[in-house]
């Protein structure tokens, strides 16, 4: 929680022992003026704090109207400040803040105008990494997705999947118990081949609701094509404005030519979070599988924008001639420049063969 505060006084202390100090302090609410219980420090001001000279008060402010005055009647102010508390521990509870001053006792009046009364503090619900189908599947294949999830709450939980293919349906919830996490999981059957992001919500009904996603679900049919998804270790030099970067990279593809079409359609999806790299396909140019071998040619969009080219270079290791090894090369370059703006196997010429292993993942090449 932020807010801004001033505190204002008519004068300054006299004493060593008044006033040298007060402490915000926030609590859950009780009745009026009793001692908080292990309440959160938010913030100590200091008699050194106060400063000569009225500051003018915001209208609606910590000021003018709750306390009975105007500016000038307080000659002295700390000036105004913005400060945050953690509520946190206040999940779903009335709260109320409180001053008080270095003897330990709370002032009546000056907490009476700087308590937050029925504030509810809504804490949503949070939902832990998706799991999904680490390879592509057929069009008609049960898919099931799943996620952990906590909350300070004890309010019986619901949660939704959304597919991505326009659908959605209720999870099954199991409920936290101690330090276990609750879960919800469902499970789906995508009708048509694509490349879908799975999103699970779950909601406690005190808040907005916690959510998680999982990218991507690919689906491919059987009639003909190439779909991968999974991740490859990205060399040095791969990524040319930085050819000391490496790490993991995350794809997914779909490509495959419609009965009756000469146009290949279907996405590919590539981020090198090293790089702060996305790619996303806006269309291909063509399609053309051998054997084990697939390869595609497209254009689309890095981070949003521009005018960039895609090659994508796939091994099906599990057919005849893949070697047993799944392998992806995947290029991008600026289309007007011709300049490489991601190549995992540089240098190489168009037509070579891939020759990275994916870290994990599978590409399935279906030929008619």
């Amino acid at each position: 929680m932020n807010f801004d505060w001033a505190l204002l006084s008519r004068a300054p202390a006299t004493s060593p022992s008044t006033d040298a100090f007060a402490v915000v302090l926030v609590e859950e609410a009780s009745t009026c003026f009793t001692a908080p219980v292990a309440p959160l420090e938010a913030f100590r001001i200091s008699r050194s704090e106060l400063q000569q000279g009225a500051v003018p008060l915001k209208e609606g402010g910590c000021g003018s109207l709750t306390l009975g005055g105007v500016p000038s009647e307080y000659p002295l102010c700390t000036g105004w400040q913005n400060s945050s508390i953690d509520m946190s521990a206040f999940a779903g509870k009335l709260v109320q803040v409180w001053l008080y001053v270095d003897e330990g006792g709370i002032d009546p009046g000056v907490a009476t105008s700087f308590a937050i009364d029925n504030l509810k503090f809504e804490e949503t619900v949070l939902v832990g990494p998706v799991t999904g189908p680490a390879e592509p599947l057929p069009v008609n294949t049960v898919v099931n997705a799943s996620a952990n999830f906590t909350d300070t709450e004890v309010l019986p939980h619901t949660a939704s999947i959304d597919w991505g293919d326009g659908t959605s349906s209720a999870a099954d919830v199991t409920e936290p118990a101690g330090s276990s996490p609750g879960s919800a999981s469902g499970s789906h059957s995508y009708t048509t081949a694509g490349i879908y992001s799975v999103t699970i919500s779950v909601s406690d009904g005190s808040g907005s609701p916690g959510k998680s996603s999982f990218d991507f679900v690919v689906v491919f049919d059987l009639t003909g094509g190439v779909a991968g998804c999974g991740w490859i270790d990205s060399p040095a030099g791969a990524y040319p404005r930085d050819p000391t970067l490496t790490g993991r990279a995350r794809f997914a593809f779909l490509s495959r030519y419609p009965r009756g079409s000469t146009v290949p359609n279907g996405v590919t999806f590539f981020r090198f979070r090293a790089g702060n790299l996305r790619f996303r396909s806006t269309s291909y140019a063509w399609l053309a599988i051998v054997g084990a071998k697939a390869q595609y040619k497209g254009v689309g969009l890095i981070n949003g924008g521009g005018d960039f080219g895609l090659l994508v270079s796939a091994i099906d290791g599990q057919l005849p001639g893949g070697g047993g090894v799944d392998k992806l090369r995947i290029k991008i370059w600026q289309r007007r420049t011709l300049r490489v703006a991601y190549d995992n196997q540089a240098g190489a010429p168009d037509g070579a063969e891939p020759v990275a292993p994916l870290a994990l993942g599978r590409i399935v090449i279906r030929n008619r």
